[in-house]
């Protein structure tokens, strides 16, 4: 069992967040265990042996509260101190980034080498302070200073990341989407699109195309590839097949206890889409969200089965598409408590080492509210290249932060997932916070060479969006400064005014399509 004292100013952090943490062992792989707080100690006990790291809720002045991480520890039986162990853990990431970046864009600023000499005495300070509440002091100094050197870091990478990107032509063609909401025709809504994006998501969810067994809605689908298409954009068919329990149709639960039925019922799915839309889509996702979301309770050779089976279906009836494997809760926190889930890295790892036929790695990468607790950008670029170790492109499929700290009644979950429990990067949502991440987190990833597709989650706040917030346009269609900050990043990837003609997808008007003009 790992101990932590967590004095701060003497006492015990009245907001301290033990919900939310976990614990992490060697090769960022969550493992299981359970964290509570006795009086002014932490205890962490863990279902196997060895090192581990404690992810936790932490506030830091004029910053915000994210998560963080101690470094690796072994079991002692005197505690270790809290903030110390955190300090001492960002300055290994630090550390870590300033060599792995060095390498590839001659290092980092004289600014970052000297800010970065003085956290380290910080924690040398720290290390031989007299008293435990001494050394907590010194280590919360050191932090605040740490993190936001971290993220100057980050960003610092980002910059000359999309130069050198930019410089050898490798943005030409990137994805640049956002996900489509299949019910909404209005036309400032399709002129912002077009306007924006080069690419689109389309949901192909199974309740909503077989909401009533052998009953298809495919109205909304066919409209939006026909004008998708006659436009030049891109498509990419987003969760075909995810077992969550906002996109299974309510009547496969008949067969909950009969895995095989279930298979071949999602084959059928899984082809039919294929087959209606094969040849005009160029992404397809072959899985979603299976590393987590398991609402038919099926065991880990079940997953990777239904994961297989539908890349096969459309490597097999569309293979001139990308075929993504989509990840969701790309940090794995879930993985600590049920015992039917998948660390992301981990079931990464099975598909490529059972063959599963997949072209690119997608991330859903959302950040605070209830589920997505915030992370400091350092966290998000070192997860990108985690991903990226893999030796696949990576696709941004959704990304979303909430531009508000109110409750959303407009969204999916009509106001249920709490924006005011997901932390706070530097200050609590607002518009302008929100395009601040935007700007940050695109810089981050275009700025990654194997990131080749970016998509954020949604265009509007529109009723029945999936996360709190975080449209770009308001529900009115009014442009936040996100939507603004949008469309500056779209000019630094294509400073010479955006994609040229001959750079997109030639206009390609289908049948489908004309019936509903």
């Amino acid at each position: 069992m790992l101990k932590f004292s967590v004095l701060v100013n003497g006492r015990a952090p009245a907001d301290l967040d033990v919900a939310h943490a976990y614990l992490l062992g060697p090769d960022e792989e969550v493992i299981r265990g359970r964290v509570t707080l006795r009086g002014d100690l932490l205890l962490c006990e863990k279902r196997v042996e060895g090192l581990a790291a404690l992810v936790i809720p932490w506030s830091i002045p004029d910053f915000g509260r994210v998560l963080l991480s101690t470094t690796l520890l072994p079991e002692r039986e005197a505690p270790y101190n809290l903030t110390v162990e955190l300090l001492r853990g960002r300055v290994v990431q630090n550390w870590r980034k300033k060599d792995d970046w060095g390498y590839a864009y001659t290092g980092p600023t004289p600014e970052f080498l000297a800010g970065f000499a003085e956290v380290k005495k910080k924690l040398a300070q720290a290390l031989s302070a007299a008293t435990p509440a001494a050394a907590a002091d010194l280590a919360a100094q050191g932090l605040q200073a740490a993190v936001l050197l971290g993220e100057d870091l980050t960003l610092e990478h980002a910059k000359r990341g999309l130069i050198y990107r930019r410089t050898n032509r490798e943005l030409v063609d990137l994805d640049f989407g956002c996900r489509v909401e299949l019910s909404c025709r209005e036309r400032p809504y399709q002129e912002r699109l077009f306007e924006s994006f080069n690419y689109a998501t389309l949901p192909l969810d199974w309740r909503a195309i077989e909401g009533r067994e052998q009953e298809f809605q495919w109205r909304d689908l066919d409209y939006w590839v026909g004008w998708l298409r006659e436009k030049g954009l891109a498509i990419k068919a987003g969760q075909v097949l995810r077992f969550s329990e906002a996109t299974v149709p309510d009547w496969l639960y008949i067969w909950e206890d009969d895995f095989e039925s279930i298979r071949d019922h999602a084959f059928e799915h899984v082809l039919r889409c294929v087959r209606r839309y094969g040849p005009r889509i160029e992404h397809w996702d072959v899985a979603a969200g299976l590393n987590a979301e398991n609402c038919l309770k099926f065991t880990l050779d079940q997953i990777i089965e239904l994961t297989m089976m539908s890349a096969r279906v459309v490597k097999k009836h569309a293979p001139q598409a990308l075929a993504v494997l989509d990840v969701v809760l790309p940090w794995g926190e879930y993985a600590a408590a049920p015992p039917r889930s998948i660390s992301p890295l981990k079931y990464v790892e099975m598909c490529v080492n059972t063959g599963v036929e997949f072209d690119a790695i997608g991330l859903e990468i959302f950040l605070g509210a209830e589920g997505y607790y915030c992370r400091d950008l350092l966290a998000v670029s070192a997860l990108l290249d985690l991903f990226g170790s893999f030796g696949k492109p990576v696709h941004i499929t959704a990304a979303g932060v909430p531009s508000s700290t109110l409750p959303d009644a407009n969204d999916a979950g009509r106001g249920q997932r709490d924006v005011a429990v997901g932390g706070v990067w530097h200050r609590p949502w607002d518009q302008t916070v929100q395009s601040e991440w935007v700007d940050s987190f695109y810089h981050i990833a275009v700025g990654k060479p194997f990131v080749t597709s970016v998509c954020w989650t949604e265009l509007s706040d529109r009723p029945g969006h999936l996360f709190p917030h975080a449209g770009l346009l308001d529900a009115g269609l009014k442009p936040k400064g996100s939507y603004a900050m949008m469309l500056g990043m779209k000019k630094e990837i294509w400073p010479e005014g955006g994609l040229v003609e001959a750079e997109l997808p030639a206009a390609r008007p289908d049948e489908q399509w004309k019936e509903y003009r």
